[in-house]
């Protein structure tokens, strides 16, 4: 062996010692890198996907530190030219290491400070769409303005304007405002004052919410989260509800036609005397749902589940409801209205 190379036992010492910082690095990338990949920077850092990322990092260093080890060992990557494994290792990893944890960390640091300014903008928007709607209460007279006035436009604009800049928990801050202050539903007979047609509410965090008799048609509500709100009387022709989840929400005499409901949860929600005509409800749950007397004719229940379901009543003329599971055909001609022109869960046209 010649004097300046170095025995394999002490190159195979000194990089299993190796393995030990260039683990923690690992970690370290994995913690810094992974959060802001798998989660907004708001929501960063939590504490609960940290031991998942550190127990794969270990599984993948567990798994190449061994091929490093022997790599060193082997004659055929025992050096190249007059620098050996460890030398390659010492002059090119550590620095390539310490940049990409630098770029790593300054990113999430800018990532961060981005959050906390736009939290910053959100909250002094939110604050200052409540300081003029709160004048226009109460020096305006927005409660008994006319349909069409001035107020009320401005009003709209400005609700919606808010709705579209805000997070889901802010979203629900300004609705619960305009839901308690009674500027949404309506009220004896009286339409609501502000309209919610075509608001943005996509991700909206709503339950328990009262919206009932509110105008959300054409609004976009896909993912909301509904769950035992008050939509009773509610407008939601056209409206965007994919994937929403209105589990136990009352939606008794809701106008829902047209809507896109496909892949909405809707267990033992209340739809009694709703009208669903031409409704997508494909993949939609409904199990335990009521839908007593409601208006379903040419809406697309394709692959909903329809388990425990109540239909008496209910009118399913011109309906697609092939592949329909937890219903059988006896179970609905002895509960709905009409069957007129139905596709059957199995494919068979109904007479």
């Amino acid at each position: 062996m010649a004097q300046n190379e170095e025995p394999p036992v002490r190159r195979h010492r000194r990089l299993r010692r190796l393995g030990v910082p260039l683990s923690a690095v690992a970690l370290f990338i994995a913690a810094v890198l992974g959060g802001p990949l798998l989660f907004p920077p708001e929501e960063y850092p939590r504490v609960w996907y940290l031991p998942g990322l550190i127990i794969l990092t270990m599984l993948v260093v567990a798994w190449l530190l061994p091929l490093l080890i022997r790599a060193a060992r082997s004659r055929t990557w025992s050096g190249f030219g007059d620098k050996t494994l460890w030398d390659w290792l010492q002059l090119l990893i550590v620095p390539l290491v310490l940049v990409i944890g630098g770029f790593l960390l300054t990113t999430l640091q800018d990532s961060r400070q981005r959050a906390i300014e736009d939290q910053r903008a959100q909250d002094t928007a939110l604050q200052a769409y409540l300081d003029q709607m709160g004048n226009l209460l109460l020096e305006k007279d927005l409660r008994t303005s006319k349909e069409d006035s001035e107020v009320r436009t401005l009003a709209r604009a400005r609700t919606l304007t808010i709705l579209e800049r805000m997070d889901p928990s802010r979203q629900r801050q300004v609705m619960q405002f305009l839901s308690e202050a009674v500027l949404v539903q309506r009220v004896e007979g009286r339409q609501p004052i502000i309209s919610l047609r075509q608001a943005n509410l996509s991700g909206a965090e709503l339950w328990d919410i009262d919206l009932s008799g509110a105008d959300l048609s054409e609004a976009d509500l896909s993912g909301a989260i509904l769950r035992g709100a008050k939509l009773s009387g509610a407008d939601l022709g056209d409206a965007d509800l994919s994937g929403a989840n209105l589990i136990e929400a009352d939606l008794t005499f809701a106008i829902m036609s047209g809507a896109n409901m496909s892949g909405t949860y809707l267990d033992k929600a209340d739809l009694s005397d709703v009208n669903l005509i031409e409704t997508d409800l494909s993949g939609a749950v409904l199990s335990g749902a009521v839908l007593r007397r409601a208006v379903l004719s040419g809406a697309d229940l394709r692959q909903t589940y329809l388990n425990g379901i109540d239909l008496h009543g209910a009118d399913l003329s011109g309906t697609d409801l092939r592949d329909a599971r937890g219903v059988t055909d006896e179970r609905l001609e002895e509960q709905v209205l009409t069957l007129q022109d139905a596709t059957m869960p199995d494919g068979s046209i109904h007479d």
